[in-house]
């Protein structure tokens, strides 16, 4: 905005000018994607970016074989998650990353074959928070079959349980200064930003950005 707070580009030119439908960028089979840049073989997606084989993710960057995941980086073989980062064959994860053969997951960094746990760091063979032997975990995995909708249902209703139960971070963030939002990671001076990772700085109002995005 300038002078009389009057926009700098008024609404009769925005109505006059054509715009691009789906902004496809350099990717295959992507035609009922939107915002997809050197991918392949992603379905009903926004704002892909080096995306292979995925299906109804937003904001999927360099990720494979995802579906229903959203706001992620370098994730393969993941379902229904949001802010999960360098993640494989996980499900269900919010605000996590690095984690490996992992559902049900808040909060935690670092971790493999766990089941319903938040706030986890550098663990394994955990569920719904306690720890137990690679035997006592395979008997007791076992009990929860992920593939019946009741179990489904009843693991989400335990895990919403338990993320209740702890506090919350005002912010996601590593290595954020003087920054304001959520999801930033190595980033400096940067004003309601969200998922910023890394050589961000002196920004405003920015949504996904970093590493040359």
């Amino acid at each position: 905005y300038e002078g009389k707070h009057e926009p700098i580009i008024s609404k009769e030119l925005f109505d006059r000018v054509p715009l691009k439908n789906l902004e496809i960028v350099n990717s295959i089979r992507c035609d009922y994607s939107k915002a997809a840049t050197d991918s392949k073989d992603c379905y009903l997606c926004t704002a892909v970016f080096g995306a292979e084989r995925a299906f109804y993710c937003h904001t999927l960057l360099l990720g494979r074989d995802c579906v229903a995941t959203s706001m992620s980086l370098l994730d393969e073989r993941c379902i229904d998650s949001f802010s999960l980062d360098k993640s494989f064959n996980t499900t269900h994860a919010i605000y996590s990353a690095e984690l490996l053969d992992c559902h049900f997951m808040y909060n935690c960094r670092n971790c493999s074959d766990c089941l319903g746990c938040v706030g986890l760091r550098n663990r394994r063979y955990c569920i719904f928070n306690t720890r137990y032997t690679k035997e006592e975990y395979l008997l007791e995995r076992a009990k929860y079959d992920l593939g019946s909708y009741r179990m489904h249902e009843e693991v989400a209703a335990r895990h919403r349980a338990l993320i209740a139960g702890f506090p919350k971070k005002y912010m996601i963030g590593k290595n954020a200064v003087q920054c304001t939002g959520d999801n930033i990671v190595n980033a400096k001076n940067c004003r309601h930003a969200f998922q910023i990772v890394d050589d961000a700085e002196d920004s405003k109002y920015v949504l996904v950005a970093g590493r040359g995005i």
